[in-house]
């Protein structure tokens, strides 16, 4: 997959790039940070030290929904690598328990929008909770 990815990603700009990264993260967001490898793999996106997409990798250095941590290199652990992972606004929200944990924390209320990518499978316990009159949809 490797190859094809790398050929389709080269066609793409940077913000494409993030984007397609982004959601690479988020689909895979239960393993945790993942090495570049593994993501250029799926994407052909290179966020290798000095990879082809470094620009795309300082790029998400500083977007609020990608964790990034510094661990030390698999096959060179006197050097260290980034991983990437992706981070919902609401880190403790992880089952239906959490979300209604942070919906009562929150005084003045919480957008939807904020809390659907807290995990797979919360739009359907947001239906359920509004339904069992657990919230308040405006």
């Amino acid at each position: 997959v490797g190859d094809d990815a790398a050929a389709d990603a080269a066609e793409k700009t940077d913000l494409e790039k993030q984007f397609d990264v982004l959601h690479f993260l988020q689909t895979h967001r239960t393993s945790g940070c993942l090495p570049p490898d593994v993501i250029w793999k799926s994407t052909g996106i290179d966020l290798s030290r000095d990879g082809a997409d470094e620009s795309v990798s300082k790029m998400l250095l500083k977007n609020p929904k990608v964790r990034v941590e510094e661990i030390p290199d698999p096959e060179d652990p006197s050097s260290t690598i980034l991983t990437y992972g992706y981070q919902a606004k609401f880190q403790n929200v992880r089952d239906r328990t959490g979300l209604l944990a942070q919906i009562n924390r929150c005084k003045n209320g919480v957008g939807s929008r904020d809390l659907l990518d807290a995990y797979e499978g919360v739009e359907t316990d947001l239906a359920a909770l509004l339904t069992a009159g657990g919230g308040l949809a405006l």
